[in-house]
């Protein structure tokens, strides 16, 4: 794993967001404005305090522009130490972004203070009588808008120079922990993706039950790619990593050049995005390629897990007992969205090796067949 530190030190950026937008007071801060409570009358107390120097809407477009960074910034790399790590190319386009989303924040503080500045000082023409306190007051306040925060900051990834140091230890760990992140990350995003375009909305009165769908979209594929770019960007942090991104497209290769998908190409996706789903057979996945295997025995070993039966690969699946067709106890249509058994994960091997398969005897999993 020292490699691994090396090489994040080359390739790893940081980014930190720091936005803030203050809440407008419900009534104003007498004491900011320098002026005595009790030289007010009860009256003159409420009318002052009611005075609304901030206009929550003056504030909208900071939030819209709050809203588009967040957007933009939890998108790429991984969550790493109250900030995001991510590759330094992907960490420049991501600059750029931030920086025109601050420019836009800034030229909006000019409006705003302009407009604060002018409802202050009508605000202390209609009181007369503590006009002199109110005016001497605004000119110290300074520049409102300085309240209001919209900056990021970018933080190199990598070990202390001293190469004896105890801090050293526990930079390495959450560098290390970057891998695992990597796939649990994808992991979640392929749940959310089979979620949205791969089970179809429960029938009403029936609950939470959803079915698979029997069809889907070529839109279906960009989130993949997406998710698979993922992959691409932080290869460098796990060298199953591109193993995994060849997997993918293998996949995507075989896929007819227009949607929908149907019969074996969705058996395909599905399966695909099964497999990705579960964070342990990806990576078994990624190793399996980086030892030598091809994708299609990777296809032949990853399918029994899952329930199907590969085309092509009826020997293999029999090695490592997949129940023949004609024996599947259902077919993937009438089967809600599904995760792989724990009792499965922990008995993942390789072709040819005794494998826990669910569905078979003694197994508490499900068994999905490849529909053509």
């Amino acid at each position: 794993m020292k490699d691994l530190v090396k090489v994040a030190s080359q390739n790893l950026v940081g980014i930190f967001l720091d936005i803030d937008i203050p809440e407008p007071a419900r009534k104003v801060d007498l004491a900011e404005f320098g002026i005595n409570v009790a030289e007010l009358s009860a009256n003159a107390l409420v009318e002052i305090e009611g005075a609304k120097l901030i206009d929550p809407k003056d504030l909208t477009k900071f939030r819209t522009i709050k809203q588009r960074m967040w957007r933009a910034y939890s998108q790429p790399g991984l969550k790493f130490m109250g900030g995001r790590a991510m590759s330094r190319p992907t960490a420049l386009q991501l600059c750029k972004v931030l920086d025109e989303c601050i420019a836009e924040a800034n030229l909006e503080k000019k409006s705003f203070t302009d407009s604060f500045f002018t409802r202050a000082k009508a605000w202390a023409e209609q009181h007369p009588q503590h006009k002199e306190a109110l005016t001497k007051a605004l000119s110290n306040v300074g520049n409102i808008g300085e309240r209001i925060k919209f900056n990021y900051l970018p933080f190199p990834i990598g070990i202390l120079d001293d190469q004896d140091s105890p801090l050293n230890a526990k930079i390495e760990t959450q560098i290390e922990g970057l891998a695992d992140e990597l796939f649990r990350k994808n992991s979640a995003r392929a749940t959310e993706i089979w979620e949205q375009s791969f089970m179809s909305e429960a029938p009403a009165g029936k609950g939470e039950v959803k079915s698979a769908r029997m069809s889907v979209r070529a839109s279906c594929l960009k989130p993949i790619c997406e998710l698979r770019d993922n992959f691409v960007d932080l290869a460098f942090i796990d060298d199953r990593a591109e193993p995994v991104v060849s997997y993918i497209n293998h996949v995507l290769g075989a896929l007819p050049p227009e949607g929908p998908f149907e019969g074996r190409d969705l058996s395909s996706l599905q399966m695909l995005l099964m497999m990705l789903r579960n964070a342990d057979m990806t990576k078994q996945v990624g190793e399996m390629l980086r030892g030598g295997k091809s994708c299609n025995e990777a296809d032949a070993w990853v399918a029994p897990f899952l329930g199907f039966q590969p085309k092509k690969a009826e020997v293999a699946a029999q090695s490592v007992g997949i129940l023949p067709a004609s024996r599947q106890p259902g077919l993937l249509f009438d089967l809600p969205a599904v995760d792989v058994a724990p009792d499965v994960r922990a008995g993942f091997s390789m072709p040819g090796m005794d494998a826990v398969v669910p569905g078979s005897s003694g197994s508490a999993g499900f068994s999905i067949p490849l529909i053509f």
